[in-house]
Protein backbone atom coordinates (compact mmCIF):
# COMPACT_ATOMS: atom_id res chain seq x y z
CA UNK A 1 0.00 0.00 0.00
CA UNK A 2 0.91 3.57 -0.41
CA UNK A 3 2.36 5.98 1.99
CA UNK A 4 -0.28 9.10 2.92
CA UNK A 5 1.39 11.24 0.51
CA UNK A 6 -1.20 9.06 -2.43
CA UNK A 7 -3.46 12.18 -2.42
CA UNK A 8 -5.29 10.93 -5.33
CA UNK A 9 -7.80 8.54 -7.18
CA UNK A 10 -4.97 8.03 -9.87
CA UNK A 11 -2.12 8.10 -7.05
CA UNK A 12 -4.09 5.02 -5.10
CA UNK A 13 -4.69 2.98 -7.56
CA UNK A 14 -1.33 3.24 -9.58
CA UNK A 15 0.29 1.98 -5.62
CA UNK A 16 -2.18 -0.62 -5.63
CA UNK A 17 -1.73 -1.79 -9.40
CA UNK A 18 1.13 0.26 -11.72
CA UNK A 19 3.76 0.15 -9.72
CA UNK A 20 3.63 -3.28 -8.66
CA UNK A 21 3.54 -4.50 -11.89
CA UNK A 22 5.82 -2.21 -13.17
CA UNK A 23 8.37 -3.90 -11.10
CA UNK A 24 7.78 -6.95 -11.74
CA UNK A 25 7.43 -6.23 -15.90
CA UNK A 26 11.11 -4.52 -15.70
CA UNK A 27 12.19 -4.27 -12.44
CA UNK A 28 15.73 -5.73 -11.34
CA UNK A 29 16.49 -7.21 -8.06
CA UNK A 30 19.09 -4.71 -5.98
CA UNK A 31 20.31 -4.63 -2.85
CA UNK A 32 19.18 -1.72 -0.63
CA UNK A 33 21.49 -0.95 2.20
CA UNK A 34 20.34 1.76 5.19
CA UNK A 35 23.20 4.22 6.34
CA UNK A 36 24.93 1.66 8.94
CA UNK A 37 23.11 -1.62 8.40
CA UNK A 38 25.06 -4.70 8.86
CA UNK A 39 22.45 -6.62 6.43
CA UNK A 40 20.86 -5.34 3.19
CA UNK A 41 17.10 -5.64 1.73
CA UNK A 42 16.33 -7.12 -1.70
CA UNK A 43 14.44 -4.85 -4.09
CA UNK A 44 13.03 -4.51 -7.15
CA UNK A 45 13.80 -1.09 -9.16
CA UNK A 46 14.10 -0.02 -12.43
CA UNK A 47 17.32 1.50 -13.69
CA UNK A 48 18.16 3.82 -15.61
CA UNK A 49 21.66 3.64 -17.04
CA UNK A 50 24.08 6.92 -18.20
CA UNK A 51 21.19 9.32 -18.03
CA UNK A 52 22.34 12.91 -18.68
CA UNK A 53 23.05 15.41 -15.79
CA UNK A 54 22.73 19.05 -16.98
CA UNK A 55 24.13 21.75 -15.62
CA UNK A 56 22.04 25.03 -15.24
CA UNK A 57 24.28 26.41 -17.83
CA UNK A 58 22.48 23.73 -19.88
CA UNK A 59 25.63 21.41 -20.46
CA UNK A 60 25.85 18.01 -20.20
CA UNK A 61 28.29 17.89 -17.03
CA UNK A 62 28.28 14.08 -16.15
CA UNK A 63 26.47 10.56 -17.09
CA UNK A 64 24.24 9.02 -13.78
CA UNK A 65 22.26 6.14 -12.82
CA UNK A 66 18.77 6.91 -12.03
CA UNK A 67 17.08 4.46 -9.97
CA UNK A 68 13.42 3.84 -9.60
CA UNK A 69 11.97 1.79 -6.78
CA UNK A 70 8.28 1.39 -5.15
CA UNK A 71 7.93 3.96 -2.31
CA UNK A 72 7.34 1.49 0.52
CA UNK A 73 9.30 0.08 3.35
CA UNK A 74 8.83 -3.66 2.92
CA UNK A 75 8.65 -3.74 -1.17
CA UNK A 76 10.99 -1.15 -1.87
CA UNK A 77 12.18 1.88 -0.58
CA UNK A 78 10.09 4.20 1.75
CA UNK A 79 11.65 8.18 0.41
CA UNK A 80 11.03 8.99 4.24
CA UNK A 81 13.81 6.50 5.33
CA UNK A 82 16.54 7.49 2.40
CA UNK A 83 19.57 9.04 4.17
CA UNK A 84 21.19 10.48 0.68
CA UNK A 85 24.79 10.54 1.18
CA UNK A 86 24.68 7.40 3.86
CA UNK A 87 22.51 4.29 1.88
CA UNK A 88 23.56 2.88 -0.61
CA UNK A 89 22.98 0.46 -3.25
CA UNK A 90 24.40 -2.43 -5.26
CA UNK A 91 23.75 -1.87 -8.72
CA UNK A 92 25.13 -3.07 -12.08
CA UNK A 93 26.09 0.00 -14.09
CA UNK A 94 25.87 -1.91 -17.28
CA UNK A 95 23.67 -4.47 -17.73
CA UNK A 96 24.86 -8.40 -17.57
CA UNK A 97 27.79 -6.99 -15.34
CA UNK A 98 28.31 -7.25 -11.48
CA UNK A 99 26.53 -5.07 -8.70
CA UNK A 100 28.89 -2.74 -7.14
CA UNK A 101 27.61 -0.81 -4.27
CA UNK A 102 26.80 3.18 -4.97
CA UNK A 103 25.79 5.74 -2.71
CA UNK A 104 22.30 7.39 -2.90
CA UNK A 105 22.96 11.27 -3.49
CA UNK A 106 19.88 12.78 -4.46
CA UNK A 107 16.25 11.75 -4.38
CA UNK A 108 14.87 13.43 -7.66
CA UNK A 109 11.38 12.60 -7.15
CA UNK A 110 8.57 10.70 -5.19
CA UNK A 111 5.22 11.13 -7.04
CA UNK A 112 3.20 8.63 -7.61
CA UNK A 113 4.37 5.41 -5.01
CA UNK A 114 7.60 5.88 -6.50
CA UNK A 115 11.01 7.02 -5.61
CA UNK A 116 13.44 8.21 -8.15
CA UNK A 117 16.79 8.39 -6.75
CA UNK A 118 20.22 8.81 -8.21
CA UNK A 119 23.14 7.05 -7.60
CA UNK A 120 27.01 7.25 -7.92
Amino acid sequence: MCPSACDTAFSRQFSRTGAPLLMRQFGEDLVYWANGATAGRGIKAIVERDVDVIAETGEVTAHATVVRVQNHNRCGISSVEIDTGGDAVDVSLRIGEPATRRQIVQVLSTANSIVRFMVQ
